[in-house]
């Protein structure tokens, strides 16, 4: 999955949104708060910032596993190909 592609899956979320700022992905909660910051060039989640530790920043249970499994499919590409551009 290259960034675009994640940040369009996020943006399709009614709660969430995100976008790219730099070489990180911004995932916003339905308060527009920053509760994930996801580097281009994570390998990882320990590589991801979760905000989420917070009390303001709440997920549903279908939000949670939802980033579970974009950003799983996110992490599984190779970080070369996570900005190449779409022939």
């Amino acid at each position: 999955m290259k960034t675009n592609e994640l940040i369009k899956s996020i943006n399709r979320e009614r709660d969430l949104s995100a976008e790219q700022v730099g070489d990180c992905v911004k995932v916003y909660d339905a308060h527009d708060n920053v509760a994930v910051t996801i580097p281009q060039n994570a390998l990882s989640f320990f590589d991801i910032t979760w905000n989420c530790m917070q009390p303001r920043f709440a997920f549903d249970e279908d939000e949670r596993e939802f980033l579970d499994k974009v950003v799983t499919e996110y992490l599984e590409t190779r970080v070369e190909k996570r900005s190449a551009k779409s022939c």
